[in-house]
């Protein structure tokens, strides 16, 4: 089975996680988890996108079932009693033995002698029997019908429950153990059920982290895309933005229908980057199982995502830019031959080089990328003389953003429309800032 594949330029291109304290990210958007295990579940689930309908779904079932028992899952997201649960879990201590005359002695040796082990034992057996009460209540009031996730946690859950030995601790007549049973079911727990408890926590974790999505797709106006299995690539959104941006301007997009890639044109700051990060940004988040932005989108399951937005020099490499853009392209190549179905977004192809070169390796690319069938491009460029050999063979669809001057100011509708830009606003933007003026003072 492929797995599907992004990389590290990709998920930069995106912003999906932030690389320092207070960054803005896709990650940040979607958090408002509970727990710090909560907030590294989120993080696990924005990083394992799927090219399996049947995952994906999973997890769109799930995060729109949480939202139905907000309440109820709270009272399980107790930061400090998971703390407590996971330290328990993953220690080497040796388990109390379960006699009664070593049961005293521990009970006696601690009421002279405190030790943390003791307490971290009596605590942490006390948080064991209200957590399973809690999810066990969960499960409970969830109905009949559940998603995959709920019935292995609730399967979980009364494995553990069907022990009878254990009835003291998770079905308690008393609110206290005694310091017999406190011996009997630490050594019981730690001897048959660490890894089940485990699984336990960590399900828990992702219960936080499905309902800050939940929370957050509830308040949005971001929607769950349509997804399918085909050896048809599809892409179609209708409303589709940017989340970053400051009142967008949402435009409608297809492509897959008649040909496999768009070619992209428009003035300086029309719009482009933008639009192939939402666009991109929609891809991923679908094959992550989450909402896009976007008021519908409809696209097939494909094996990967690479884009190259805000590709830079690599100094340590000594790579120039164009040399950059040359080696991110035969990436995207090989890739194209493992993968086969992959989503491949290039903006401003070859921008690092001379307007001549940038023309030929421009087509010469563009033409190869159009032999994968079973995959879907977007290519921006300024380069239009490219989009008037596509356009003579109808190779490609060919779309601009839309955009005017009005004396030197530029005059942007970011609206996306069918053909090839001759705009050219470089000078204008210049002209504006006064840059002459300073240098002329």
């Amino acid at each position: 089975m492929i797995e599907f594949k992004t990389d590290p330029q990709t998920v930069n291109d995106l912003n999906l996680l932030p690389k320092h304290h207070g960054d803005i990210s896709i990650l940040n958007l979607f958090n408002s988890t509970k727990t710090k295990g909560g907030y590294n579940a989120l993080i696990h689930l924005m990083e394992t996108p799927s090219n399996e309908i049947d995952v994906i779904n999973n997890r769109v079932e799930t995060i729109e079932f949480v939202g139905k028992l907000k309440e109820q899952i709270i009272t399980c997201l107790n930061d400090n009693v998971l703390d407590i649960l996971e330290y328990y879990l993953n220690q080497n201590t040796v388990p109390l033995r379960d006699n009664f005359i070593d049961a005293l002695s521990d009970k006696i040796t601690y009421f002279f002698r405190p030790n943390n082990d003791y307490f971290i034992v009596s605590r942490a057996l006390e948080y064991i029997g209200k957590q399973i009460s809690n999810l066990y209540v969960l499960v409970e009031q969830s109905g009949a019908e559940l998603p995959e996730f709920f019935e292995e946690l609730k399967a979980e859950i009364q494995e553990l429950r069907k022990d009878e030995n254990l009835n003291g601790l998770l079905k308690p007549k008393k609110k206290k153990i005694s310091f017999r049973q406190m011996n009997r079911f630490d050594s019981l727990i730690r001897k048959n059920y660490i890894e089940l408890l485990q699984r336990i926590i960590k399900r828990t974790y992702l219960l936080d982290a499905y309902l800050s999505v939940s929370n957050f797709y509830m308040k949005s106006s971001f929607h769950f895309p349509e997804m399918k299995n085909s050896d048809v690539p599809e892409f179609k959104a209708i409303d589709i933005f940017h989340p970053f941006v400051e009142e967008p301007v949402p435009c409608s997009f297809e492509l897959g229908s008649n040909n496999n890639l768009c070619f992209l044109t428009g003035a300086n700051m029309a719009g482009k980057s933008t639009f192939l990060k939402a666009v991109s940004l929609s891809v991923y988040l679908a094959h992550i199982g989450f909402p896009v932005p976007a008021k519908s989108c409809k696209l097939s399951v494909f094996n990967g995502l690479f884009t190259t937005i805000n590709l830079s020099d690599d100094i340590k490499l000594g790579y120039s830019h164009y040399y950059s853009e040359v080696k991110r392209i035969k990436e995207t190549a090989l890739n194209l031959k493992s993968h086969k179905k992959l989503f491949v977004i290039f903006d401003e192809l070859f921008r690092g080089t001379n307007v001549k070169d940038a023309y030929d390796a421009s087509l010469l690319i563009t033409k190869g990328f159009l032999k994968s069938k079973g995959s879907l491009f977007i290519i921006s460029s300024h380069i239009s003389e490219v989009g008037d050999q596509l356009l003579e063979g109808n190779l490609a669809d060919l779309k601009y953003f839309d955009s005017r001057l009005e004396g030197d100011i530029p005059i942007n509708t970011y609206q996306l429309v069918e053909g090839i830009s001759s705009e050219r606003h470089g000078l204008a933007i210049v002209k504006r800032e006064g840059i002459v003026e300073l240098l002329e003072a």
